[in-house]
């Protein structure tokens, strides 16, 4: 009984390689973003993390625009969850 020689490690095409790749980074942003938010969760401070995030993405005039574009039962549930500082 012994090894099977015939069976040698295939190597990896350009294509399959680039794919790992993007997995891997793809992978390792929503960890990061994931644990962020996981942080923000055990702090206790979830829904101002989420916020904060969701406030960083958008300028202020589209801010703006979003705003007034929501009807009034919008922005009163908006108004609820908005973190006190």
């Amino acid at each position: 009984m012994g090894w099977d020689k015939s069976a040698k490690p295939k190597r990896l095409r350009r294509k399959h390689k680039r794919m790992v790749l993007w997995v891997a980074m793809i992978g390792s942003l929503v960890l990061v973003v994931f644990l962020e938010f996981w942080s923000g969760f055990v702090e206790g401070n979830a829904k101002g993390s989420v916020f904060e995030y969701i406030s960083g993405l958008f300028s202020e005039e589209e801010k703006r625009a979003v705003w007034d574009g929501m009807t009034d039962e919008g922005k009163a549930v908006i108004r609820k969850y908005i973190p006190k500082e």
